[in-house]
């Protein structure tokens, strides 16, 4: 996949076309991701992907109320953290708090992730892209996380990535649809 200029924007992967034709909806795998992985599997014929054992949501204005922080505060929220990950070895807290939200019950308290490395995140997703993208099994990462409406730094190293037959064993019970992990 290219753009206007010729630059490789990512290697497509899958097309959904109603016609059966070359023709509908393209998906490619970003760039940045194949130069970060095909040089792994050329060599080693794997890639071990980091991990940090956390499953989380992206902060949003009612959750950030329910926790006494700014309506306008964003970041990923801890819901879990997954036993003998290294979230849990660097202390992050999960959310342990219940409250109602339109309705629904949802988890708070835990740590809020504001920045990685310096990197500011403001959705679950700037995380897991930051730790695809840019970190790697066995780097010391810094986050910076609200904790109690508290600034702090933790640093937290990454490990491969369970098996899926390992992380189905730990994976904690979901509690809403646009949760993400506990692959993260």
């Amino acid at each position: 996949l290219v753009d206007d200029q010729g630059h490789v924007l990512g290697v497509t992967s899958a097309i959904i076309s109603p016609i059966r034709a070359s023709a509908g909806v393209g998906f490619a795998i970003p760039s940045a991701i194949v130069k970060k992985v095909a040089p792994s599997l050329i060599t080693t014929g794997r890639y071990v992907h980091p991990y940090l054992g956390i499953s989380g949501v992206t902060l949003n204005p009612d959750l950030a109320k329910a926790m006494n922080l700014p309506e306008d505060q964003r970041g990923a929220l801890v819901i879990d953290v997954t036993g003998g990950g290294p979230a849990e070895q660097a202390s992050l807290r999960k959310s342990a708090q219940q409250v109602a939200i339109d309705g629904q019950q949802m988890r708070v308290g835990g740590d809020v992730v504001v920045a990685v490395d310096g990197k500011p995140v403001k959705t679950f997703d700037d995380l897991v892209t930051y730790l695809s993208r840019s970190a790697s099994v066995g780097q010391a990462l810094t986050l910076d996380v609200l904790r109690d409406g508290k600034h702090q730094t933790v640093t937290i190293t990454p490990a491969a990535r369970p098996t899926s037959a390992r992380q189905t064993a730990q994976a904690p019970t979901q509690q809403s649809p646009n949760r993400r992990g506990p692959d993260q």
